[in-house]
């Protein structure tokens, strides 16, 4: 899915944080570091959650999912909604990291 239809399925299906992350990451397999969609990232949203996504930082070279911006929604704080979207990263990333360790 290019960028311009993905951003149509986002604003056509209000896709869930989870949906949004695991299309992110299929789309971010194909991105090379040259390209504008690989340094720029994604921002996700689903009811006030607001998550911020990167696939390189300056202290690795290579491939890697960084979490840039996280916003909660007050009532969701403190109930473990980050703790579970990390494990959601961890199984859905292409990288390694968080596997087999």
């Amino acid at each position: 899915m290019d960028r311009i239809k993905y951003l149509k399925w986002i604003a056509e299906e209000s896709p869930s944080t989870a949906q949004q992350l695991v299309a992110w990451l299929n789309r971010a397999r194909h991105y090379t570091p040259d390209m504008k969609e690989h340094q720029a990232g994604v921002q996700i949203q689903e009811k006030g959650i607001v998550v911020g996504l990167r696939q390189s930082t300056n202290r690795y070279h290579g491939d890697c999912l960084t979490i840039h911006v996280v916003r909660l929604p007050e009532e969701i704080q403190n109930k473990g909604w980050f703790k579970s979207f990390l494990k959601l990263c961890s199984d859905e990333s292409p990288n390694d990291f968080g596997k087999n360790h």
